[in-house]
Order: structure tokens, then C-alpha cells, then sequence
């Protein structure tokens, strides 16, 4: 009795490991889109700017099960100008030329380990042309600390 006890217990934290190890960072379900939240955005992130939230939504489901992404952001038009106005709200002169919805909905992409961002935002670029900017998080938001995005450009390097 006690030998199946034991073999019960190594059974279920054989099973318990198997699924740990399934879900861990790299795994499709970590990989799928989440809302950005109160997650900060990383410098090592490729930053995908759309126009409108469908079309995020749209390349977010489209990368949901890429191997060289391991995490995705999304956040919307609403979202953003919200994020935009708090990291700002020291410059009201700014917030006050500033028309609402100018960042658009922003997907947030961390490369997997081995993937540089420069080749990723390179390869996302072109996959998706719709975008309004795609640049490495450190440039886009180096531009961020001096002055509202502005999306005229078509990329940022």
C-alpha cells in the first residue's frame, strides 16, 4: 500500500513538471497576445504602430504562434493615448496640441532568445506593410522622452 502511495506521488509530480515545463516562457500559450496593462514596455521590444485597433488585433493573432516571439503586448488606440497623456502630464502644452488617438494601437513584441530585435522588427516590417511604424522599443521611445510621437515616419531605426 504504501509502494503505490509513493508511485502515486511520483506519478503526479512527473505530470505537474511535464505541464510547468509546457507553459513556460517560450510556450505557445505564453506567446499568445495580452493586453499590455500595467506591464511597462521593455527596450528590447519591437513596437508595431497601427492605425486603427483591428489591424493590431488582426498581426497580433497573426504572430500569436511565431518561434521567434516570445511575448505579446497589445494595446489599444484608447489605451495608448491614456499611456501617453500619463507620461506626459507634466508638459500640458503638449497635451493640449496633442489630438487624441494620435499613437493609434500599438503591438508590443518581445523577440525569443537567440532573435534580435533588429532583425525582428527588419522581418515585421515587412510582413506587415499596413503598419504606420515599426522600430526597436529603445528608439521609439528614446523619441517619446523629447516629444509626441508623431507616426509620420514610416519606420524608426
Amino acid at each position: 500500500m504504501l509502494l503505490i502511495g509513493g508511485l502515486v506521488a511520483v506519478v503526479a509530480g512527473a505530470i505537474a513538471a511535464l505541464l510547468l515545463f509546457r507553459s513556460g516562457p517560450d510556450s505557445a500559450e505564453s506567446r499568445g497576445p495580452m493586453p499590455l496593462g500595467d506591464h511597462q514596455p521593455c527596450t528590447d521590444q519591437v513596437l508595431l504602430y497601427f492605425r486603427e485597433d483591428v489591424e493590431m488585433t488582426r498581426a497580433a493573432a497573426m504572430l500569436a504562434n511565431d518561434t521567434q516571439i516570445a511575448k505579446i503586448y497589445t494595446e489599444t488606440t484608447q489605451e495608448a493615448d491614456d499611456r501617453f497623456r500619463r507620461v506626459f502630464d507634466f508638459r500640458p502644452d503638449i497635451l493640449e496640441t496633442t489630438p487624441k488617438g494620435l499613437m493609434g494601437a500599438i503591438l508590443h513584441v518581445a523577440p525569443a532568445s537567440q532573435v534580435g530585435t533588429r532583425d525582428l522588427a527588419d522581418r515585421l516590417r515587412n510582413q506587415f506593410p499596413e503598419a504606420r511604424q515599426v522600430g526597436r522599443g529603445q528608439t521609439v521611445r528614446s523619441r517619446w522622452s523629447g516629444s509626441p510621437a508623431t507616426g509620420t515616419g514610416r519606420h524608426v531605426r
